[in-house]
């Protein structure tokens, strides 16, 4: 899966080699938002020349397809190698129906009908992947934490495992020279289902992978083997109500025996120390257990019995 997505402008296009020898593991070539209006046309024909030269595979951000600019852009990439084609402003099925590319096909959610109908459009059989535009949604829904995007985001997610879609990638940070927040806001994305971001410049790629590096933590640790955790042992005293005997006990059917001779109760001379003070040495006759040498051993119960109540 793709880890870094790195947007180049279709107006500069001597950056369109560097951006393919940084390391991200996918280039989008953008027609849209960096792109001025003024300078469409221009940023057209560098995108056209450049897939025509033989240039390694890239995908290609086209204009909304249901604009002027955005048919524009169809007609000119139409019978063009592209690895991907991203399609922002989509809002229903209908909109993917207008892209008619040989290319797999990556809607952009920028709206609020789009992230409503993230079912309907991740299912469609031409789409390849699903997306937030989240700069694009700040504006339209007035929002002013990033935290209120947590919603949104969750729903692409969902939209997206529903229909066997690969995980959704983040939307770009726009603040370039802002390492620590752009982290923070990765690991936020990752601990959302999110995997990957897209970025807008080289330097971002290497705090993007470090978001989404492994910790490193390995369990059990280096040379144990797990075990299961022991059951939490018990003391329990003798069945003989004149010794002074306590049994360790476990769940694991182990047992260890201490006594302690008479006249130092608190000091065992044999077996495991006894956290528990000990009782008495000796300890006076019942009156039961009388009852019980007058009878016989009859009567035992009941009187044990009574005594009990």
């Amino acid at each position: 899966m793709n880890l870094t997505w790195l947007y180049v402008p279709a107006d500069r296009p001597e950056r369109f080699d560097k951006a393919v020898t940084s390391g991200a593991d996918v280039v989008i070539i953008d027609l849209e938002d960096s792109v001025a209006p003024s300078r469409k046309e221009e940023a057209r024909r560098n995108a056209v020349a450049y897939l025509r030269g033989g240039a390694p595979a890239v995908h290609v951000r086209i204009n909304d397809p249901a604009t002027d600019e955005g048919q524009l852009d169809l007609r000119a990439l139409e019978g063009l190698p592209m690895a991907g084609v991203r399609v922002p402003k989509v809002e229903s099925p209908a909109a993917v129906d207008l892209v008619d590319l040989d290319a797999p096909i990556h809607a952009l959610l920028e709206s609020a009908a789009g992230v409503v109908n993230a079912v309907a459009i991740a299912a469609h059989p031409r789409v390849a992947g699903v997306a937030l535009g989240e700069q694009d949604l700040i504006a339209q829904l007035s929002l002013t934490d990033e935290a209120a995007l947590d919603q949104l985001r969750i729903r692409a997610v969902l939209a997206a495992a529903a229909v066997g879609l690969p995980p959704v990638p983040m939307s770009v940070y726009a603040n370039v020279a802002d390492d620590k927040g752009l982290l923070a806001s990765t690991r936020r994305g990752r601990g959302f289902g999110l995997f990957g971001r897209t970025a807008i410049h080289p330097r971002q790629l290497p705090v993007i992978r470090e978001a989404f590096r492994p910790s490193g933590r390995r369990w059990p640790p280096r040379g144990r083997s797990w075990r299961p955790p022991k059951a939490p042992s018990t003391w329990a005293r003798s069945r003989c109500p004149t010794a002074a005997s306590w049994t360790r006990r476990s769940s694991r059917g182990r047992a260890a025996r201490s006594r302690w001779p008479s006249g130092s109760p608190s000091e065992p001379t044999a077996g495991r120390a006894v956290r528990r003070a000990a009782p008495s040495a000796a300890r006076a006759p019942r009156p039961w257990a009388e009852g019980r040498a007058a009878a016989g051993g009859r009567g035992l119960r009941r009187e044990s019995s009574t005594s009990v109540r």
